[in-house]
């Protein structure tokens, strides 16, 4: 499993890096700005989560926190700009943000119809 997860993010990251120096279209300039309003939104810049903002789940295993871990355990782990996107369809693509525990590792955040989900 580890080498099909190792195979799988070296050409996930290839194939956004193939197209690296290719001019955004609309929908791309769209689901990067959503997705980085979505990381900026959810407290995972180093900025934190905006005091006026209920905490929202926005990952899978986020309802096993209370809203104050969730909060602690975000800030400062994501990078608010974009280094990188994949598109998946017309519609729907992966943004990729580093991680600001570990430079080479990523997160992505996806997003449909120009919103992050």
């Amino acid at each position: 499993m580890k080498i099909f997860l190792s195979i799988f993010t070296s050409l996930f990251v290839i194939s956004c890096a193939s197209v690296s120096n290719a001019p955004l279209d609309k929908s791309e300039l769209i689901a990067i700005g959503s997705a980085e309003q979505f990381v900026e939104r959810n407290g995972y810049t180093t900025k934190g989560h905006p005091a006026n903002l209920i905490v929202n789940y926005a990952e899978v295993l986020d309802s096993l926190m209370s809203k104050e871990e969730l909060v602690l355990t975000r800030k400062g782990t994501i990078s608010s700009k974009a280094f990188g996107l994949s598109k998946l369809t017309d519609n729907s693509f992966y943004v990729l943000f580093h991680s600001l525990n570990d430079w080479y590792e990523f997160r992505a955040v996806l997003v449909q119809g120009g919103i992050a989900v």
